[in-house]
C-alpha cells in the first residue's frame, strides 16, 4: 500500500501490523462507528470485481459465535481491502510462542478446549460453502472483549474466513503467501488446486501436531521447498520427537495430514470428536473456556504433558557384573584361590630353576623395553601434536561463515517454462532467522537486489522492507509486477539500515549503513561458477540455445518429462481398452510407443527405432526432441548430470551446497535407470505383433516407471521416498538460494 494512503472509505489508516505475500495489515479507525477495524490490503489485483463483490456478500453473511464475520469489502484507489472487527486477545500463536519460551506444554484439556470451538466455527463455514483455506494459529483468537486489559473470557475466535477465495487464481495465489502461511497449506493446495474442506482439516493436522511436538512437520527458508515437502514428504511420526503422547493421539493427528484428502478426517467434528476420545477427555458442555488470569492453575500455566495412559515399562535391578574370572570359578566348581594354590605345589623343581635363571635376563629386557616404549611415546605424542596442529589450523581456513538467513527467488508460473521467460524467477523472498544486528530505533531494515559483480550498482532493485516478527525473524516478500526473471542479471542481494518513515530511493553507496549480505558464487570471466551454472538450469542453457530451444536446461527437461508421463500412462489406457474390445486396431497404440521412443531417444533415433511406423508431432514437439531425455550423444540427463559435476567442482562453494549437489547427483542417476527401463520396454513393444500387443504385461511397467520418473515412489524395502523429477526440478531451484551473512567490509568486490 502507498505510503500516502491515509483513508480507505470510512476507514482511518493507524498503523500496519504486517505485510505478508497475499496482503498487508493494518489497524485502523472506523469514524462514524468510533471503532477500531482490521483492514486488509489483497496484494493481487482482482479480475472480476462482480465476483469480488458477491464473495464479500456471502463472506459478511456468516453469524456464528465463533466466527469473525467480514465486515465490508472494498475496492478503491485500483486496490481491494478487506475489513473486519478488530480483535482484542491473544492469538494461538503467540500463546504457542510463550509455551516454548516458558518450556511448557497444553493439557488435553487445554487442546480440547481450544478445537471444539474452532471445529464449531469451521463446520459452520463449510456447511456455508466457505473454506478457509489458510487456517493457521495467528487466525485464532483468545478473545479479550473490553479492550483494555483485565481478564480473558476465553472466547475462541477465528478470523479470515474466504480469504483465499478472493485472491483470484489458487495457482498462482499459493506462491504470494508468506512463509509462515505455506506452513499450513495442504498438499492438494500446493499443487496449484482450489482449497477444499480436507484443506483446512490438513491445517488444523498441522496445528495440532504443533501443539504436541512443539514444532511444525515441515520447515524451509525457501517456498517451493516447503510446498514440495507438503505436497510429496511424509511427516516424521509425532511420537518419533515426543514420545509422550499416545499411540491413539498420534494417528488422530497423522490422519489429519494424509496426503490423500479422502482419507483424512471428512468433517472438523468427526476430528475433534476423535481428539477428544484419543485425549480421554470429554467435549465441553461450553464451548468457552473457563479462563482467568487471576486463577493460580488455568490452562495459562504451567500444565503436564498430554501423556500416554499406558505405565512405563520397570526397569530391572542392577546385576553385579560379570567377570571372566567369576565365569572360570562358576565352571570349575572351586574357589579361585585353591585353584591357585593347587597348581602351585604342582611345579617341579626343574621348573622353579629355569624361571631363577631366567628372571635376571627378563629384568634386562624390561628396561630395554621399557626405555623403547618410552622413546615411541615421544614420537608418537610429537606426531599427534603436529597432526592436530595441522588439524586445527586447516580447519579454522576453511571454516564457513555463519548462515543467518536466505533469499531465495521462486516462480509464479511454477512448472511452466515461457519462451520470453516471465512468470519464472520473478519473485523473491528473504529470510533472515538469526539476527545479530536489530534496526535501532527509528530505522528499518530494507532489500535490494544486486547485479552480478562487475556491473554497475545503480541498476539495484528495492525489493522493499523487511517485517520483524513475534518469533524474531525478519521476512520480506516480493514479486516483481511486469513478472520479470530477476536471475537474469541479479544474483546479489544486501540489506541496509534506513531511517523511517519514507523508504529510500536509491541504494546507498555508504556501506556503514549494509548489515547483510548474500551472493551466488561467482567470478567475472569464469563461466565455470555455480551462478553460471545455476543460469544454464534455470534461465537459458547454452547447450540448448544451439538448438533454437530458449529455456533453462531443467526447465525444458520438466515439460518433456511431463508430456514422457502423459503418454507413458496414455499407452497403457490404450493397450488396456483394446484388449477388452471385441476388436481393435493397433495402430494408434504403435504410434503412442514411436512417439514414446522419440522422446527418450530424440527424434532421429527415435523415428529411426520406430520404423515404419510414422507419427506426426507438432513443430514445438519436434524442437524440443532434437535431444533425447535419455539416450544418444547429447541428451537431457546427460547435460543436467555434467552441470551438476561443474557445479561441485565450482569456487567458493558451501558445504550446503556440496551436500545437496551430492543428493541430487544421487537421484539423477536412479531416474537415468528408470528411463532406460522404459527406453528397453518401448523398444520391445513397438515390434510385437498385434496377438503380442493384446497380451504382454509390459505395459504395466512402461506406466509404472513413468510415473516413478515423473513423480518418484517411495521405496518398499526401506519405506523411503525416491523423488521424481518433479522434485529434482525444485531441488535445482532451491540451489539458487542466496546465503544471508552478516556485512563484511568489501565482500561485494
Amino acid at each position: 500500500m502507498s505510503s500516502n494512503v491515509q483513508q480507505i472509505g470510512k476507514y482511518r489508516l493507524l498503523e500496519s501490523l504486517g505485510k505478508g505475500g497475499t496482503s498487508e495489515t493494518w489497524k485502523a479507525f472506523d469514524g462514524q462507528k468510533r471503532q477500531h477495524v482490521i483492514v486488509k490490503q489483497l496484494q493481487a489485483e482482482v479480475d472480476n470485481p462482480t465476483a469480488f463483490v458477491q464473495t464479500t456478500d456471502i463472506l459478511k453473511a456468516l453469524y456464528h459465535p465463533n466466527v469473525i464475520p467480514l465486515r465490508e469489502g472494498i475496492l478503491e484507489n485500483a486496490g481491494a481491502y478487506m475489513v473486519r472487527e478488530f480483535v482484542t486477545g491473544k492469538t494461538l500463536a503467540h500463546i504457542l510462542q510463550q509455551k516454548r519460551q516458558a518450556r511448557e506444554t497444553f493439557s488435553a484439556q487445554e487442546i480440547v478446549e481450544i478445537f471444539y470451538p474452532v471445529a464449531q466455527a469451521v463446520e459452520y463455514a463449510h456447511r456455508s460453502r466457505i473454506i478457509h483455506g489458510g487456517l493457521k494459529p495467528s487466525n485464532i483468537f483468545l478473545r479479550q472483549p473490553d479492550g483494555r486489559g483485565g481478564s480473558y473470557s476465553g472466547e475462541v475466535v477465528v478470523t479470515d474466513f474466504g480469504a483465499w477465495q478472493l485472491l483470484g487464481n489458487p495457482a498462482n495465489a499459493q506462491h504470494r503467501l508468506s512463509l509462515t502461511a505455506m506452513t499450513y497449506i495442504s498438499p492438494e493446495q500446493a499443487w496449484g488446486n482450489p482449497g477444499r474442506p480436507s484443506s483446512d482439516i490438513y491445517a488444523l493436522g498441522v496445528i495440532l501436531y504443533e501443539i504436541c511436538a512443539g514444532t511444525v512437520p515441515f520447515q524451509g527458508n525457501r517456498p517451493v521447498a516447503l510446498l514440495m515437502q507438503h505436497a510429496n514428504k511424509a511427516p516424521v511420526p509425532l511420537r518419533a520427537i515426543n514420545p509422550h503422547i499416545s499411540e491413539r493421539l498420534e494417528a488422530v493427528i497423522m490422519n489429519c495430514l494424509e496426503k490423500d484428502a479422502s482419507r483424512r478426517f471428512q468433517s472438523a467434528p468427526e476430528l475433534v470428536s476423535a481428539l477428544a476420545d484419543a485425549l480421554q477427555v470429554p467435549l465441553p458442555e461450553n464451548t468457552t473456556p473457563s479462563l482467568s488470569g487471576k486463577q493460580t492453575s488455568g490452562w495459562l500455566q504451567s500444565v503436564p504433558r498430554v501423556i500416554d495412559a499406558t505405565p512405563a515399562p520397570k526397569r530391572p535391578e542392577q546385576q553385579p557384573a560379570r567377570t571372566v574370572a567369576s565365569d572360570v570359578r562358576s565352571q570349575s566348581g572351586l574357589p579361585a584361590d585353591h585353584r591357585r594354590n593347587e597348581n602351585v605345589s604342582q611345579k617341579s623343581d626343574q621348573v622353579q630353576a629355569l624361571s631363577e635363571m631366567l628372571a635376571s635376563r627378563q629384568e634386562r629386557q624390561r628396561r630395554q623395553q621399557k626405555l623403547i616404549v618410552t622413546v615411541s611415546a615421544l614420537l608418537a605424542l610429537t606426531l599427534v601434536l603436529g597432526i592436530v596442529l595441522t588439524l586445527t589450523l586447516t580447519l579454522s581456513m576453511r571454516s564457513e561463515p555463519k548462515v543467518l538467513g536466505y533469499a531465495s527467488f521462486s516462480s509464479s508460473h511454477l512448472f511452466e517454462v515461457k519462451k520470453d521467460g516471465r512468470g519464472n524467477n520473478d519473485q523473491m523472498t528473504v529470510t533472515l532467522s538469526n539476527l545479530e544486528k536489530q534496526p535501532a530505533a527509528g530505522s528499518s531494515f530494507y532489500a535490494w537486489l544486486l547485479p552480478d559483480k562487475g556491473m554497475s550498482l545503480a541498476s539495484a532493485l528495492l525489493l522493499g522492507k523487511l517485517q520483524l516478527g513475534d518469533d524474531g525473524k525478519a521476512t520480506l516478500f516480493y514479486q516483481d509486477k511486469q513478472q520479470t526473471n530477476l536471475f537474469l542479471r541479479m544474483s546479489r542481494l544486501v540489506v541496509t539500515e534506513e531511517p523511517d518513515p519514507s523508504p529510500p530511493q536509491k541504494l546507498t553507496t555508504d556501506t556503514s549503513k549494509w548489515r547483510y549480505y548474500a551472493e551466488m558464487p561467482q567470478s567475472v570471466g569464469n563461466d565455470k561458477t555455480l551462478l553460471q551454472q545455476m543460469r544454464a538450469l534455470l534461465v537459458q542453457s547454452p547447450e540448448l540455445k544451439t538448438y533454437g530451444i530458449e529455456a533453462g536446461l531443467s526447465g525444458q527437461m520438466l515439460q518433456n518429462m511431463q508430456n514422457l508421463f502423459a503418454l507413458s500412462t496414455h499407452i497403457y489406457s490404450v493397450q488396456l481398452d483394446g484388449t477388452q474390445a471385441t476388436s481393435w486396431d493397433p495402430t494408434s497404440l504403435r504410434q503412442e510407443l514411436a512417439k514414446l521412443l522419440i522422446y527418450l531417444e530424440g527424434y532421429e533415433q527415435g523415428t529411426k527405432d520406430a520404423s515404419p511406423i510414422s507419427v506426426t508431432l507438432s513443430e514445438s514437439e519436434k524442437q524440443a526432441t532434437q535431444l533425447g531425455l535419455v539416450s544418444g550423444s547429447k541428451n537431457y540427463l546427460g547435460l543436467l548430470e555434467q552441470h551438476l559435476e561443474n557445479m561441485r567442482q565450482s569456487p567458493n562453494l558451501l558445504q550446503e551446497h556440496q551436500e545437496k549437489l551430492s543428493t541430487l547427483r544421487q537421484e539423477v542417476k536412479v531416474q537415468r535407470q528408470w528411463l532406460m527401463q522404459i527406453l528397453n520396454d518401448a523398444k520391445q513393444a513397438v515390434k510385437m505383433s498385434d496377438k503380442q500387443l493384446t497380451s504382454t504385461g509390459v505395459f504395466v511397467d512402461i506406466a509404472r516407471y513413468g510415473s516413478y520418473a515423473y513423480t518418484g515412489c517411495v521405496e518398499e524395502k526401506n519405506n523411503q521416498k525416491q523423488p521424481g523429477f518433479v522434485e529434482i526440478y525444485v531441488q535445482t531451484q532451491d540451489l539458487a538460494a542466496l546465503p544471508l551473512l552478516s556485512y563484511a567490509a568489501g565482500s561485494e568486490k
